[in-house]
C-alpha cells in the first residue's frame, strides 16, 4: 500500500473508532500529525518514512492523543525519525518526556538513533560491546524518568540524564531499579553523551590496560 495517496484528514471519518493507523513509507500521503490528536480510541500510529507528513511533538498538549500507546514518526515531524545531532538530542528527549508523562506507555521499548549521516558518528573498529553509544532510550526508577545514550549492549550505556528529581523517600523498589540502571554503566562511566572519537579511543586504551 506504499502507493496510497491522500491526506491524514481523510481518516477523520473514522475519528471515533480508529484504534491503529499504519501508513509507514506511504510517501504520497500528506498532512499534519495534529490532525490525529483528537481521535479518542487511537492507540498506535506508524508513520515511519512518510516524508510529507509534518508536525512537532512539542505542540502536543495535555488531552491530545488520549489513548496513545505507540507512536512511530517520520523525520519530517520534529522529534521523530533519527536524531540529527548530539547537541539537539536533549531538547528532543525533553519533548518526548512531556508526552511520556501524560502517556506512560509511549516510548516503551523504543530507541532513537543518531542519524547515519551525522558527522559525529565514528567507528573505532572495536568489539561491539565497546561501540559508540549512538542510541537513546528512557530509563525509569519507580516513577522517576530519565534518558541516556547506549550502544544497546549491557554495560554500554552512558550516565543517565535525569528529568525528574530524586524522591525524598527512597523506597526499596526505587533503590533496586536505580541500581539496575547504574549497573549498566561501565565503559562509559562519567559520560552523559557519546564521547568524541579521541575520547573513545582513550577510554578503550584505559580499559585494555585493566
Amino acid at each position: 500500500y506504499h502507493s496510497l495517496t491522500g491526506s491524514l484528514s481523510d481518516t477523520r471519518v473514522l475519528k471515533e473508532t480508529l484504534k491503529e493507523l499504519g501508513l509507514s513509507h506511504c510517501t504520497k500521503v500528506d498532512g499534519n500529525l495534529k490532525e490525529l490528536a483528537d481521535f479518542p480510541m487511537l492507540r498506535a500510529i506508524s508513520l515511519h518514512g512518510c516524508k510529507n507528513i509534518v508536525g512537532d511533538i512539542r505542540h502536543i498538549r495535555s488531552g491530545d492523543f488520549q489513548s496513545i500507546e505507540s507512536m512511530g514518526l517520520p523525520a519530517s515531524v520534529w522529534g521523530g525519525g533519527d536524531l540529527p545531532s548530539i547537541e539537539e538530542t536533549p531538547d528532543i528527549m525533553r519533548a518526548w518526556y512531556t508526552l511520556k508523562k501524560q502517556h506512560s506507555s509511549v516510548f516503551t521499548n523504543m530507541r532513537l538513533r543518531l542519524s547515519l549521516d551525522s558527522p559525529e558518528r565514528y567507528d573505532n573498529n572495536v568489539h561491539h560491546s565497546r561501540e559508540m553509544p549512538s542510541h537513546v532510550e528512557f530509563v525509569q526508577a519507580e516513577n522517576r524518568l530519565g534518558w541516556r545514550w547506549t550502544n544497546c549492549v549491557f554495560g554500554g550505556a552512558c550516565e543517565t540524564n535525569w528529568l525528574d528529581p530524586e524522591p525524598s523517600n527512597l523506597s526499596l523498589r526505587y533503590t533496586k531499579e536505580l541500581q539496575k540502571i547504574v549497573d549498566d554503566v561501565t565503559f562509559y562511566e562519567g559520560f552523559f553523551a557519546p564521547p568524541t572519537q579521541g575520547e573513545h579511543l582513550q577510554r578503550y586504551s584505559e580499559f585494555r590496560g585493566w
